[in-house]
């Protein structure tokens, strides 16, 4: 795979574990009730998901999840950077530069588009391999998560 060399991140490389979150104090009651969210979707017959737990999900699992940037966060281009505001911590975020293929992606997670149709636009506009664009698509959806930026349509 021919990933372009300006990505601060080898979202890739993402790691197959949980999401690292890390909660302040001020943000734990925020935390509690994204999580408290994504149980109660379990009594309505849904499967009970917890954030942290996406690193862990098979390619299989994930492809399904349609990525929608978070309400109220802002996204915005400065100096050649892709960055974002999460409305959690209210600190810009450098997610990545605009001549990373990763801006393709990102335009895509837009609530209507599923990992698996965002991965199979960017194989065919990088000429990457299947695995390769989902392994890269996967990683920067985790990073984005992770950032508080991105969340699956599912649970919003």
């Amino acid at each position: 795979m021919d990933e372009n060399l300006s990505d601060p991140i080898a979202f890739s490389e993402f790691p197959r574990e949980p999401l690292p979150f890390r909660v302040t104090r001020n943000k734990m009651w925020e935390a509690l009730l994204t999580e408290f969210i994504a149980y109660t979707g379990k009594s309505e017959g849904k499967n009970a998901v917890k954030l942290a737990d996406l690193g862990l999900w098979p390619d299989e699992r994930l492809m399904n999840l349609t990525p929608i940037v978070i309400p109220n966060t802002e996204i915005t281009v400065e100096n050649g950077w892709v960055c974002g505001i999460p409305t959690t911590t209210h600190k810009k975020i450098r997610i990545f530069r605009t001549d990373s293929p990763a801006l393709t992606a990102f335009n895509l997670m837009n609530g209507m588009t599923n990992l698996l149709e965002i991965s199979d636009s960017l194989a065919r506009k990088m000429t990457w391999k299947h695995e390769d664009s989902f392994a890269y698509v996967r990683g920067l959806f985790l990073y984005t998560v992770l950032a508080g930026i991105v969340m699956p349509k599912e649970l919003a």
